[in-house]
């Protein structure tokens, strides 16, 4: 597939282990686990081996954590003999006076003169979120809505309504949002589709992501290929005027027409679309209309109630992407945005 630009091999899965604050891991499999206190002094750190491969893996490699009373404390990381220690007293990329809010906003850092690198609790303010932009962490307000889509998990609706989300048994793309009652040329127009593409032998598919405004248009390939109106593209790229699209935390690619629509594709194809409240009560599609009431996001065009987010989907297909016979067809993006 295509990375960055570059065509290279990629893995079709990924799993990922995270230290999450002080004392816990975000296991691979999505557990929880609460690391033991370490010993009281002068017993010195706790070592804990966080992973290592097996012995038939590609590639040999074991990663340890050492923590104190003050938290982490060091990493090292030994691949196929070579090592790699990260120790906190030799963090320089804080200058002094400068804070530093660290992954999951629970945590943040200063460097202060002759003390070193001091670490508090933090956390966001009631009403607001942590997000990373621009490699700065930071607390946004929480106004607006967002509509979730992870493939072969749970779909979620900008008014909270919620399901497992509709997997199509063949080739079928869906309309998440749009503005009500705009056309293609009207300069706040916009649509977001989940375009589910052949693989054979896949479990669960991953969409192909489109997002289209009035001046161009962003596709985000099932390898997380990047197209920006209708040829590969690096990121960061400027997509149209007021549209951008760059890399964000956790290798999610992010389209974003600020500040009312920001849209999220992740690696293993989560989508979610974030909406402001300018657009409350303006949009339509399978995400819903966005107007606080969560019992009307089965109400089908025309004013019928479907029975459930099945019946959402089949009515907000996106019938001219329903020809896609390859994995990932340029053709069909560029012809639609012509």
């Amino acid at each position: 597939g295509l990375r960055g630009g570059e065509r290279q091999c990629l893995p079709e899965g990924r799993g990922s282990c995270a230290l999450a604050g002080p004392a816990h891991v975000l296991a691979f499999d999505g557990r929880v686990l609460t690391l033991p206190p370490p010993a009281p002094f002068p017993s010195g750190p706790c070592l804990h081996l966080l992973a290592r491969s097996g012995s038939q893996g590609p590639c040999r490699f074991s990663l340890d954590a050492a923590r104190d009373g003050a938290g982490l404390l060091s990493l090292h990381l030994n691949v196929s003999g070579h090592h790699l220690q990260l120790h906190r007293s030799l963090v320089g990329v804080i200058t002094v006076g400068e804070a530093l809010v660290l992954p999951g906003c629970q945590e943040r850092c200063m460097c202060l003169r002759g003390q070193g690198l001091q670490c508090q609790p933090f956390s966001c303010p009631q009403g607001t979120g942590c997000i990373l932009d621009g490699g700065v962490r930071s607390c946004e307000t929480g106004e607006g809505a967002t509509c979730h889509l992870e493939p072969g998990g749970h779909f979620t609706t900008f008014d909270g309504f919620s399901g497992l989300t509709p997997m199509p048994g063949t080739s079928c793309a869906y309309e998440l949002a749009t503005v009500v009652g705009s056309r293609t040329e009207d300069p706040d127009w916009f649509h977001v589709i989940a375009d589910f593409l052949p693989c054979p032998g896949c479990t669960t598919r991953k969409p192909r992501v489109i997002i289209g405004f009035r001046d161009g248009c962003a596709a985000v390939g099932t390898n997380q290929e990047i197209w920006v109106n209708g040829q590969p593209a690096r990121l960061p790229a400027q997509v149209c005027r007021g549209v951008v699209a760059r890399w964000a935390e956790g290798s999610q690619v992010v389209i974003e027409r600020s500040p009312t629509l920001r849209v999220l594709v992740g690696p293993e194809g989560a989508v979610a679309l974030r909406a402001s409240p300018a657009l409350q009560g303006r949009l339509r599609a399978a995400c819903g209309d966005y107007n606080g009431i969560a019992a009307d996001d089965l109400i089908l065009p025309g004013g019928l109630r479907g029975a459930s987010l099945t019946d959402v989907f089949q009515a907000c297909r996106a019938w001219g992407f329903n020809n896609c016979t390859e994995k990932l067809v340029t053709p069909a993006v560029t012809q639609h945005f012509a």
